[in-house]
């Protein structure tokens, strides 16, 4: 039970940070400083309009 609870809060919190990306490019705060707040450097993501590495 617990190896489900984590892996179902760690698929929530994935599933809020891909959503904070699209947001914060529709409301036009996506600089350097709020980029480096969602990736790391060894991070790629992939959405149907682009990408990011």
């Amino acid at each position: 039970m617990t190896d489900e609870v984590a892996r179902l809060t760690d698929v929530l919190s994935l599933r809020d940070l891909a959503g904070r990306y699209p947001a914060g490019l529709d409301e036009g705060g996506f600089d350097a400083t709020w980029a480096r707040s969602l990736f790391t450097e060894d991070i790629e993501m992939t959405f149907p309009v682009g990408s990011h590495r």
